[in-house]
C-alpha cells in the first residue's frame, strides 16, 4: 500500500469512526413529503456513507478526503446547480449510469434498484438543507 493510500485510509477510518453527520433540518419542498423522505433518507444515508463520502463529503459539500485529488472536483450537493436544479430522477440516473467523461462512476452493479432509490432520496434530502 503506498503512502497516499495509507493516509486516505486513515482519514476515512477517522471520519467514519469519530465524525457524526449533524442532524439536518427537514426543509419542506412542494414535491417532497418531509416525514416520508426523512425515513427514506435514514436508510439511504448508510449507503451514501459507504460509497459517496470520499468524494462528496459527509454532508454533500464536495469536501471528501479524495475530492481534491480528482481531475475535477465533484459538484457540492448543497450549493449551486445541484441544490436548485436537480430532481429525484436525475439523481437516480446519475447513481445508475455515472457521468460520462468524469470520475463519477456508475453504481449499477453495486446496489439494487431499491438501494439506489434510497441513496437518491438521501442526496435529494441533502440538496434541500439550508447552509
Amino acid at each position: 500500500m503506498n503512502k497516499k493510500m495509507l493516509i486516505l485510509t486513515v482519514i476515512l477510518f477517522f471520519l467514519i469512526t469519530y465524525c457524526k453527520t449533524p442532524t439536518p433540518k427537514v426543509v419542506k419542498v412542494e414535491s417532497v413529503q418531509p416525514v416520508k423522505e426523512y425515513k427514506m433518507n435514514k436508510a439511504g444515508k448508510k449507503f451514501f456513507e459507504k460509497s459517496c463520502i470520499l468524494c462528496h463529503g459527509i454532508i454533500g459539500l464536495a469536501d471528501g478526503p479524495v475530492s481534491n485529488s480528482l481531475s475535477k472536483k465533484p459538484n457540492p450537493l448543497r450549493k449551486g446547480k445541484m441544490k436548485h436544479k436537480i430532481n429525484f430522477k436525475t439523481i437516480y440516473d446519475i447513481i445508475l449510469k455515472g457521468i460520462p467523461k468524469t470520475e463519477m462512476p456508475s453504481f449499477k452493479g453495486d446496489y439494487t434498484p431499491t438501494q439506489r432509490e434510497k441513496i437518491a432520496r438521501y442526496v435529494l434530502y441533502l440538496t434541500q438543507l439550508n447552509d
